[in-house]
């Protein structure tokens, strides 16, 4: 199929036990910074809990009849030099299969693989292509979801799990325990960083800064009021940012960041009047940076979330 006849039909979508392929073209919505297309892949994940879970994930309520909401919990960005977020552009045309695993009765784990139609394999996948045999022509997408509701009208406060009437994963492969990405976020609750203690000890300690971060009720909330979560990843961003311009580095190069991995840890959401604290440490090796940003809540001290980055070092 050209882009010009996928154009036409908009997308194309199979259906498969537990897993959607689907065709889609790069439009102007879906790039130019991570959030645009982080939240278009949040899309998808919702469409196959849609498609292959027994709920109408859109409009999903608990045996109460509160609204409760599949949240992302962990997001895991794992790319390569020769194809990264940073490579998208307007009217690439991709392949993306995306394979749901249970994980309990109030949460679900989502794998995507997606490749450039223009020399993408198309075969078939499995999560130990994942974590031990990536491609080069391919991005991955792992996202963990919980189902949340409130616990108070109109506050992002004290939210707690709560799977919605019908939530039903007895289809699904169940998520091998050894692939369980538990232990790597757990890490990150415990430590502020998905880097372990001796991974730092190996690396460079270069800066440390701080950031205030306003809530931007413009832009950085859903259509429910939750700070959405593809708003997490433009904080980080403007955190790393900032760090750029601390560190006097050429501005353009910003631009030109090469991703190759991205963690974060959803730890709770935000009040759309909060002020949030942006906690940056930059370590080093002698070919990454790797940028750790944790978010808190300004007034409180909680942890909002926590990221890691790791980027080349551009010149290497």
């Amino acid at each position: 199929m050209s882009v010009a006849e996928a154009g036409v039909k908009g997308r194309e979508m199979t259906l498969m036990p537990g897993k959607v392929i689907r065709q889609e073209i790069i439009k102007p919505s879906m790039c130019g910074h991570n959030s645009l297309f982080v939240g278009r892949v949040g899309d998808w994940t919702w469409d196959a809990v849609n498609e292959h879970c027994g709920v109408d994930v859109y409009n999903a309520h608990n045996e109460v009849g509160a609204p409760t909401y599949l949240s992302f919990f962990y997001y895991h960005i794992k790319a390569n030099e020769k194809f990264h977020l940073g490579k998208l552009t307007f009217g690439d045309l991709l392949n993306i299969q995306t394979q749901l695993f249970s994980f309990g009765s109030e949460s679900i784990l989502t794998l995507h693989k997606i490749e450039k139609s223009a020399g993408g394999s198309h075969e078939d996948f499995s999560i130990q292509e994942f974590y031990e045999s990536p491609k080069e022509n391919s991005i991955y997408i792992q996202n963990f979801n919980r189902w949340i509701a409130r616990t108070a009208p109109k506050s992002n406060e004290n939210l707690v799990k709560s799977s919605p009437i019908g939530f039903d994963v007895s289809e699904l492969p169940v998520l091998p325990v050894k692939h369980s990405p538990r232990a790597i976020y757990d890490l990150a609750r415990r430590t502020g960083s998905f880097l372990s203690i001796d991974k730092q000890r190996e690396l460079t300690q270069k800066e440390v800064f701080e950031f205030d971060y306003e809530i931007d009720v413009t832009r950085d909330l859903n259509g429910v009021g939750l700070l959405y979560f593809a708003s997490y990843f433009s904080i980080v961003d403007k955190a790393i940012w900032q760090t750029y311009k601390r560190l006097d580095r050429d501005k353009n190069s910003y631009l030109e960041r090469i991703v190759l991995d991205h963690k974060i840890c959803f730890v709770s959401n935000a009040n759309f009047d909060s002020i949030l604290s942006l906690n940056v440490t930059l370590w080093q090796d002698a070919e990454f940076d790797y940028f750790n940003v944790v978010i808190k809540d300004s007034i409180s001290n909680r942890n909002v979330a926590i990221a890691t980055v790791q980027q080349l070092i551009q010149g290497n």
